[in-house]
């Protein structure tokens, strides 16, 4: 008897363990662009979702997107180049109070490795779970796709 309860609790302890920790950037971590991003006229961003260049009334607001800022006005073209990670700033505001619904969003400031070009990589979604979400690198892979890769 005392066997069987002996192994009942290492059992009930060995469930409640979790999985790997996801990974999270970081500052001084390597972002890579693989795809040169195209800025429309009269515009510094460009939204992505699921992988693609998504127009703005595109935005599906429960699902990861990340918005990609740069300095200037388009029409602009960015081509591949590394960037590196200088700062993260994790965000929240109250998107609806009727609905209790909270937009999560983080942002990645960026440097170009020549030192030209600074980047902001903001991720984002809406949730009404009350659970803060930091977006951990596999989500952003996933609202990013091929665009960018994350050492």
């Amino acid at each position: 008897m005392r066997t069987t309860w002996l192994l009942i609790s290492i059992f009930l302890l060995l469930s409640c363990q979790t999985g790997p920790t996801p990974r999270h950037l970081s500052r001084g971590d390597i972002i890579s662009l693989n795809k040169t991003i195209t800025f429309p006229e009269l515009s510094s961003h460009i939204v992505l979702q699921s992988g693609e260049v998504i127009d703005d009334r595109d935005l599906k607001a429960y699902q990861t997107s990340c918005i990609v800022d740069n300095d200037d006005l388009g029409p602009k073209k960015i081509h591949p180049q590394n960037y590196t990670v200088r700062k993260v700033t994790y965000n929240e505001e109250m998107y609806s109070d009727a609905a209790a619904l909270i937009r999560y969003f983080t942002e990645f400031f960026l440097t170009s490795d020549d030192q030209r070009q600074n980047l902001i990589l903001s991720c984002q979604t809406l949730d009404g779970t009350m659970q803060h979400h930091n977006f951990p690198v596999d989500e952003v892979k996933l609202a990013t796709g091929d665009y960018f890769r994350f050492q």
